[in-house]
């Protein structure tokens, strides 16, 4: 089966990728800083760096 469509349906997928799907999902989609980093840095490469660097790494999702 092939990665991309078992990304796609959760019943293929183990816990552990059900788990970081959900985490992508709230990064990308909820984030509060992630909106804030980009629109406070106009080089989205900085912005990827501060939002790490400040937030990410400390963020409890990033345990899932």
């Amino acid at each position: 089966m092939s990665e991309h469509r078992r990304r796609k349906n959760k019943m293929d997928m183990s816990i552990t990728e059900q788990l970081e799907s959900i985490r992508d999902n709230i990064c990308e989609n909820y984030c509060k800083y992630q909106e804030k980093a980009y629109s406070e840095h106009k080089d989205p490469d900085e912005a990827i760096e501060v939002l790490i660097n400040e937030h990410c790494n400390d963020c409890p999702f990033m345990g899932l």
